[in-house]
């Protein structure tokens, strides 16, 4: 988990050793970027989904004006995968529509 200003676009943006550092009370966002249940005793557990709820708790408490919440995927080619026009129809069966609108918006914030 990383405390940061703003959403990184990629782990790179974390993991540099030679970024400057911050004071973390600059924060709003934290980022979870390496959760795994790979191990086979945690097969079928939700292990990662309980660290990151009760990691979100405690930060709450102690750092009320980190206000985002997210995580960088280490999926391979997922972005290629999610940029192809064939998975629209997938992604939108999984999404509600308020879910889109929040992407939509994010999108053109982001990318802007």
């Amino acid at each position: 988990m990383a405390l940061l200003p703003q959403i990184p676009s990629s782990t790179d943006e974390i993991l540099d050793f030679f970024l400057p550092i911050f004071n973390p009370l600059d924060s709003r966002v934290a980022v979870f970027y390496s959760i795994s249940n790979s191990q086979h005793g945690l097969q079928g557990i939700g292990f990662g989904n309980i660290l990151i709820k009760r990691t979100v708790e405690h930060l709450q408490t102690q750092f009320p004006h980190v206000t985002t919440f997210c995580t960088l995927s280490p999926v391979p080619k997922f972005l290629s995968w999610l940029s192809n026009p064939s998975s629209k129809s997938i992604i939108l069966s999984l999404l509600t529509d308020e879910e889109v609108r929040m992407i939509v918006i994010y999108l053109f914030i982001y990318l802007s």
